[in-house]
């Protein structure tokens, strides 16, 4: 998952039933965001066993994401 928006408080009981589900099928989340912080997103790799990752500088995404 590419996060470059704020998290939606209405998506919220979605992204968690789709969290779970994941969680269920043993499919890893991994993130990558390029503005805030999104606990969502946190708390979707932590319940997954997925990474997250912060970009602090948006032209440095390629050597992250390589």
């Amino acid at each position: 998952v590419i996060k470059a928006a704020e998290d939606s408080a209405l998506q919220y009981m979605n992204f968690m039933n789709v969290i779970f589900a994941a969680q269920k099928q043993n499919i890893l989340i991994d993130a990558c965001v390029l503005e805030s912080d999104s606990g969502l997103l946190q708390q979707a790799c932590d319940i997954t066993g997925g990474l997250y990752l912060k970009v602090l500088q948006i032209p440095s995404l390629l050597q992250y994401l390589l």
